[in-house]
């Protein structure tokens, strides 16, 4: 299998090189499987932020209810997670996406 990636990043896979597209760039399999590894890490991470973003709206509004028993933590503690959770995975200002070293810990 040869292995190519093109201007936006995407990996391709043809069965002989003749049949890539033009402006396509040969890459080895090992970079192919690292790059779609950083890929699938990069989504997970994404997921898993949204999932935390959507847990601490679930949260906020327990809050504006008065509902404070089934808040497991303040107004504050919440909103700094939210932006800790959004500082996880982010953009960079070439619009490449970037994950934090550490997963910021859901207050209780």
């Amino acid at each position: 299998m040869n292995y190519f990636v093109d201007k936006k990043g995407i990996i391709r896979a043809y069965d002989s090189p003749e049949l890539a597209k033009k402006g396509l760039t040969p890459i080895s399999e090992s970079d192919a499987l690292e790059m779609a590894e950083q890929r699938d890490e990069l989504a997970e991470a994404q997921q898993w932020a949204i999932d935390e973003l959507n847990w601490c709206d679930i949260q906020r509004a327990y809050h504006q209810t008065g509902d404070l028993k089934r808040a497991v933590a303040t107004l504050d503690e919440i909103n700094q997670y939210a932006i800790l959770c959004r500082d996880f995975v982010s953009h960079s200002d070439s619009g490449d996406l970037h994950m934090a070293d550490k997963k910021p810990i859901r207050p209780e």
